[in-house]
């Protein structure tokens, strides 16, 4: 029963959160906070996987905006690549050192 009421609340939290989306709002951040510690939550205190989680969501956008989260990343940017994760691991240096001051050169 608890499991089925947190996946109820947990759709309706990122609902919420499509509703603004892209405003750039307070409210946009705090409701993507707010699904965001939920999903964390759940995952935490019922037997639903991240996968599960991630289908829901899928779910939830595919029944708002009409289309995937993949073709809606796709539209916004006007590119027909699939979408991939970004790759950090030029992060991984300190920003000093990828970005020197003008009168330093890199060692």
């Amino acid at each position: 029963m608890a499991q089925i009421q947190s996946v109820m609340r947990l759709k309706q939290l990122v609902r919420n959160h499509y509703k603004t989306a892209g405003s750039g709002t307070d409210k946009e951040h705090e409701s993507k906070g707010r699904a965001n510690g939920f999903a964390e939550a759940v995952l935490l205190t019922t037997k639903i996987t991240k996968k599960q989680i991630e289908q829901i969501i899928e779910k939830e956008h595919l029944e708002f905006f009409g289309m995937t989260r993949e073709k809606r990343f796709q539209v916004a940017g006007n590119s027909d690549r699939t979408w991939v994760e970004k790759n950090w691991d030029r992060y991984d240096e300190p920003a000093y050192m990828r970005r020197p001051l003008p009168c330093k050169k890199k060692p």
